[in-house]
């Protein structure tokens, strides 16, 4: 039986979340927020370097947009200082998962950026 596509709206775990992709030299960050209309969700990515001051203002403005969950693969010793900076700020949560986690999430995508702007990031269930 093929799967039908429901046209309802999921239900929102959390409202912003950030999903980071860690790299030797630079980080992307994919965030999701509500939309402009109601059940309507904003997907946008920023990109960063990876020199701690820099990384702190990226912890810094993920804040100011308020967002309260932050999750990322472990990429061994590039996930340390991201980890460090996101840690000296209030978010609710920040998860650093395995990649073999990552890759058995739904939908079985295997970049986790990818998965959070493919609409099926920790912000809805």
């Amino acid at each position: 039986m093929p799967l039908q596509e429901v046209d309802r709206p999921m239900k929102v775990l959390y409202e912003r979340v950030a999903g980071i992709d860690v790299h030797k030299d630079m980080i992307k960050v994919g965030i999701r927020s509500p939309g402009d209309k109601p059940w309507t969700r904003r997907s946008e990515v920023l990109q960063y370097r990876t020199f701690y001051g820099v990384l702190q203002q990226m912890a810094a403005d993920l804040r100011k947009r308020g967002v309260t969950h932050v999750v990322m693969e472990a990429s061994g010793v590039y996930t340390e200082p991201v980890y460090y900076a996101l840690a000296e700020r209030d978010f609710d949560e920040v998860a650093v998962i395995n990649p073999a986690h990552a890759r058995a999430l739904k939908g079985h995508k295997t970049d986790l950026l990818t998965e959070l702007l493919g609409h099926r990031g920790r912000s809805e269930g």
